[in-house]
C-alpha cells in the first residue's frame, strides 16, 4: 500500500483505471490496488461446488418465501438469526456439493415452539388405496401441546408449494388424508407439522415416505 501527501487540504478519492483506488485519510491520501473482478474459470472446484449448491439454497427459499418461511420461520426468528436464516441453515443438510436435493427426508418446512406428538404414523389403508391414515399419541396433551392444535402437511415441489389443514386436530388422535391420483400408486413425501388454534406458534416437522 503506497501513501502520498496532499497539500492544502485538497483532497482525492477516486478511481484510477483498474488498478488503483485513492481514499482520503486525514491530511494523507491511501493508495491501494483494487480488487480484480474473479473470472468464473478462476474459482477453485471447492469455491465452485459452494456457490452452486448455495445457489440452490436461495432457489428453495425464494420458492418457499412466501407461504413457509414468512408466516413460520420468522416467528421463531431471533436477534441473531432472521427468518431465512434459521431455514437455509436447517434445510442445507439436505443438499449435495453441487446443489441437487439428494435427500427429501432432510428438508424442513416447519420449525417452532409447538411439540410433535409422539408415535406419530402414516401408512397407506388396507381398505381404501385412495387413502392415507395418519395416527398419534393424545397422552401428552399439554399446555404447549393443546388439544385444538391443527394437524398440517405440505408436499415438496421445486417451484414452490402451500402448508393445508389436514383437518384434523390434536386430540382427535388420526386423521385420514384423501390422496390425488398420482399418489395412489406411486410413493410420495409428505411433511407433517402442527399449528397452534391463532397461527401464533408451529411444531417442527416430519417427512414420511409414503
Amino acid at each position: 500500500m503506497a501513501k502520498a501527501k496532499v497539500a492544502g487540504g485538497f483532497q482525492l478519492s477516486g478511481k484510477l483505471g483498474n488498478t488503483l483506488v485513492f481514499v482520503p485519510y486525514g491530511d494523507e491520501v491511501i493508495v491501494r490496488s483494487a480488487p480484480e473482478k474473479r473470472k468464473r474459470d478462476s474459482w477453485s472446484p471447492k469455491q465452485q461446488e459452494h456457490r452452486m449448491r448455495f445457489r440452490a439454497l436461495s432457489f428453495f427459499y425464494k420458492a418457499y418465501r412466501e407461504n413457509v418461511v414468512k408466516p413460520i420461520w420468522n416467528l421463531s426468528a431471533t436477534v441473531k438469526y432472521t427468518g431465512y436464516n434459521l431455514f437455509v441453515q436447517a434445510n442445507m443438510p439436505a443438499f449435495g456439493r453441487y446443489g441437487a436435493l439428494t435427500d427429501p427426508d432432510l428438508l424442513h418446512f416447519s420449525t417452532g415452539p409447538v411439540p410433535l406428538p409422539q408415535e406419530l404414523r402414516v401408512e397407506r389403508s388396507a381398505d381404501d388405496p385412495a387413502v392415507v391414515r395418519i395416527s398419534w399419541s393424545t397422552d401428552q396433551l399439554s399446555r404447549q401441546a393443546q388439544t385444538n392444535d391443527c394437524l398440517m402437511g405440505i408436499y415438496y415441489s421445486r417451484d414452490g408449494s402451500q402448508p393445508f389443514e389436514i383437518g384434523a386436530t390434536r386430540g382427535q388422535g388420526e386423521a385420514l388424508l384423501p390422496l390425488k391420483e398420482w399418489q395412489i400408486t406411486r410413493q410420495f413425501h409428505i411433511h407433517l407439522f402442527f399449528r397452534r388454534d391463532d397461527r401464533s406458534a408451529y411444531s417442527p416437522d416430519r417427512c414420511f415416505l409414503v
